[in-house]
């Protein structure tokens, strides 16, 4: 392939790639804390956050230490201020497209024209608007920092030149970290195994040391997890009961299905919703097995695309199962898909190795569409009220997009909007504390209303 010489400089390349990244999120910095989940966690750095509180989880469904850790410090240093939040976001974002440029180069290492591809691949990975969710969101950085570490994980991972102790050292430091951002991660535990079982040219003691760094890594996080007083992991009991309370044929459908969808929205991301509750089951079960029958023959006849398949695919196991225990405050969610875009970017990369470079512009071109929906789909976050109106409007049956829209409605001064909206959450039997608290608001603005209006 005739590699264009601007797209050949890596040094170019990410100045590139991080220009076009922070054009396309710039209205991020200027958007506030979301109503869902990042003013609550304000409040609780505010009464309750230490670092004593951040060591072990005793059985909680969670432990993601370095994320609170990563919050506290920002706390710190900004107080309660939005931008710096979510320059912090955008920074973390930033490096994990980096390292998805770094790691295509390096698994396209043989290839002539590694560079160009592989920014194709990065801005890809940083300007979907798949990831857009992760990045705005100043919750969502549990995806962006689990991401970063398990991208230096693989980079570990496929790198031959590291002696066996130093690879092992390596992969259980960053895959450990990964953990304590995210359990998404332990899709590590499938991708190495495998990845090392079909590669060539690594030492059986290499190949060992790094399974055995995984192994080590996890089983450490489990006991974390645990906490001092070994408590039943409330995350894990959760999968469990809930598995064992139906079929497994329905176990099985919904699974695919839910696989199929994610699929999809690798592959499409439209339209873009924050609150995904229901899926078209019969026609994503129908999506995921021809997925499944295309990417095995696939990945058994072309040895270089098992990485990326393995990544993609792979790290949709976690979703799949958290969906299965019903943990999450919505069932699917395209920021479940974070880690798996990075996989997906490094497919994009290996596809146009053979293409020319008049094809490479013609796919650069097709990015500025991906861009502008980005661009887009940001500023939304920044209008919360645009926000929630269009996750209502999409998934109008979910009660809880409901309460939060009449939330930052009642922000505005949108009182019967908000009023109307409660109404509808009421009729489909929700209720939590902030349906209850924007009712109670909304009586306290009428009472203040008709007290103004006598006199």
């Amino acid at each position: 392939m005739k590699n264009l010489y601007l797209f050949g400089n890596t040094k170019i390349n990410l100045l590139l790639l991080v220009d076009i990244t922070l054009i396309v999120y710039l209205t991020v910095i200027v958007s506030d804390f979301s109503s869902l989940d990042d003013t609550a966690l304000m409040e609780e750095f505010q009464h309750t956050a230490s670092f004593s509180s951040l060591v072990h989880s005793s059985g909680s469904t969670y432990l993601r230490p370095l994320i609170m850790i990563s919050y506290l410090v920002d706390y710190i240093l900004w107080g309660a201020n939005p931008v710096f939040f979510h320059w912090t976001n955008l920074v973390i974002h930033l490096c994990n497209a980096c390292l998805v440029y770094y790691l295509s180069c390096l698994y396209l290492s043989q290839e002539k024209g590694r560079e160009g591809v592989s920014l194709l691949a990065a801005l890809f990975f940083a300007i979907t608007p798949l990831n857009s969710e992760s990045v705005a969101w100043v919750s969502g950085r549990t995806d962006l920092i689990c991401t970063f570490f398990f991208l230096v994980s693989i980079v570990v991972l496929i790198s031959k030149d590291l002696p066996p102790v130093t690879g092992f050292l390596y992969l259980f430091i960053a895959f450990f970290c990964s953990l304590l951002a995210k359990e998404s991660s332990l899709a590590l535990t499938v991708i190495v195994p495998l990845y090392l079982f079909f590669v060539q040219g690594r030492s059986i003691t290499s190949k060992f040391g790094l399974c055995g760094a995984v192994l080590l890594s996890s089983l450490l996080y489990l006991i974390l997890r645990a906490g001092p007083n070994v408590k039943t992991d409330t995350g894990i009991m959760k999968l469990l009961v809930s598995a064992s309370g139906q079929p497994l044929y329905n176990l099985f459908f919904k699974s695919v299905a839910a696989f199929g969808f994610y699929v999809r929205k690798l592959v499409w991301p439209f339209p873009l919703n924050l609150a995904i509750h229901d899926i078209n089951e019969p026609l994503y079960f129908s999506v995921g097995l021809v997925a499944i029958v295309v990417a095995v023959p696939f990945f058994v006849r072309f040895p270089a695309s098992r990485l990326p398949l393995l990544i993609m695919l792979t790290c949709l196991i976690p979703p799949l199962l958290a969906l299965t225990a019903k943990i999450p405050w919505t069932l699917y969610a395209e920021r479940y898909l974070y880690l798996s875009t990075t996989g997906m970017a490094l497919l994009v990369g290996l596809a146009l190795i053979p293409c020319r470079s008049i094809t490479l512009i013609l796919v650069y071109l097709l990015l500025i569409p991906l861009g502008i929906s980005t661009i887009y789909r940001t500023g939304q976050w920044a209008e919360p009220v645009t926000l929630w109106h269009d996750t209502t409007v999409k998934s109008s049956g979910f009660p809880q997009a409901r309460v939060i829209y009449a939330y930052e409605l009642i922000q505005v001064g949108r009182i019967a909007e908000a009023e109307e909206n409660i109404m509808l959450a009421r009729r489909m039997k929700f209720e939590n504390e902030l349906l209850l608290k924007c009712e109670s608001s909304i009586i306290k603005l009428k009472r203040a209303s008709r007290q103004r209006s006598s006199t």
